[in-house]
């Protein structure tokens, strides 16, 4: 088999995406609860693990989407 293009390329690059997102995400929220749970700060450490999550995921997507855009 060839090299996916057309529409399943971006089929793929999509569920990428967002996978790349909710598991970031997700994983940031899990190791801040547990450490919000260890230390007795709840939320604090929850949300900075979800910020935390949320922007590792973004510069992740980046990381992903350069070489179908060409830049690299």
């Amino acid at each position: 088999m060839g090299k996916a293009t057309g529409p399943w390329k971006a089929v793929g690059l999509v569920g990428l995406i967002g996978a790349d997102l909710a598991f970031t995400t997700v994983g940031g929220f899990l190791v801040g609860r547990a450490i919000d749970r260890a230390a007795g700060t709840e939320p604090a450490f929850l949300i900075v693990g979800v910020l935390v999550g949320l922007g590792v995921g973004i510069y992740s997507i980046t990381k992903l989407v350069k070489p179908f855009l060409g830049d690299g």
